[in-house]
């Protein structure tokens, strides 16, 4: 038995769970919407939501970063939060970096070359 303390942390992990897919869907959703999916249409809708998770936590962060990117192939779309969270960008390291990079995922083709 873990006690009151730990059903909290179980808690609040999950609903932050839940809230980075929520996010990451919303996302996806917006994105499929634009009545023409282009460079400058995506990157305005990744540049709102950005601003919008601005000032929300790290792992939030990596977590809707990793929802785009293992269940959407949203790569760009998931490169752009952490670019514009300070705190994000600052903890990376090279796994980190490398945890970005192509992922297998249904739909996913590899660039040519890599």
């Amino acid at each position: 038995m873990c006690g009151t303390g730990c059903t909290e942390t179980r808690i609040d992990i999950s609903s932050a769970v839940n809230e980075a897919t929520e996010t990451a869907e919303a996302i996806a959703r917006e994105i499929a919407a634009l009545p023409v999916r282009n460079t400058p249409s995506i990157r305005a809708v990744r540049r709102a939501w950005s601003q919008r998770l601005a000032n929300r936590e790290t792992a939030l962060i990596r977590a809707i970063v990793d929802t785009l990117l293992d269940e959407h192939g949203l790569r760009w779309c998931g490169y752009e939060p952490i670019a514009a969270h300070p705190a994000a960008f600052a903890g990376l390291y090279l796994v980190g970096i490398a945890a970005l990079g192509p992922r297998s995922h249904p739909g996913h083709v590899p660039a040519a070359g890599g």
